[in-house]
């Protein structure tokens, strides 16, 4: 019984990957202002079926994770239930994706995302942001 405790604990270190993500746009700004990282704002829905799929699928690849959190400022923003600043997000159709910096889209898309996309699709926007 321990070692199957241990087996269990020690797989779930190495492949269980914890997913936070900031409710609100205003505390990743404040953020943004100490760190310089760019934000990136995931709009969902709780009927969406793609959301759910995104957030299940794709987020919880350890690479994508620790890649989003190690350049990025990740923050969820449901509607319905979080405030989504209307003047600078859309909130339909979702799953919408924008990475912001000082307040500007620099890179946004629609739509669910296989790992190696959204991948590709984070290169893109720190390649980008170093060029500017």
């Amino acid at each position: 019984m321990k070692k199957f405790l241990l087996v269990f604990l020690f797989s779930f270190s190495l492949f269980g990957v914890e997913i936070k993500m900031l409710h609100s746009y205003d505390k990743a700004k404040k953020l943004q202002e100490k760190t310089g990282k760019i934000i990136y704002v995931l709009i969902t829905a709780p009927e969406c079926p793609w959301c759910h799929k995104f957030k299940t699928k794709t987020l919880p690849n350890r690479h994508i994770w620790e890649k989003l959190n190690k350049h990025f400022i990740p923050v969820e923003l449901e509607r319905g239930f979080d405030d989504i600043p209307k003047n600078l997000f859309k909130n339909r159709p979702v799953p919408r994706h924008y990475f912001v910096k000082d307040d500007k889209i620099i890179y946004d898309d629609l739509g669910y995302f296989k790992s190696a996309i959204f991948d590709m699709m984070m290169d893109e926007v720190l390649k980008d942001a170093k060029q500017k």
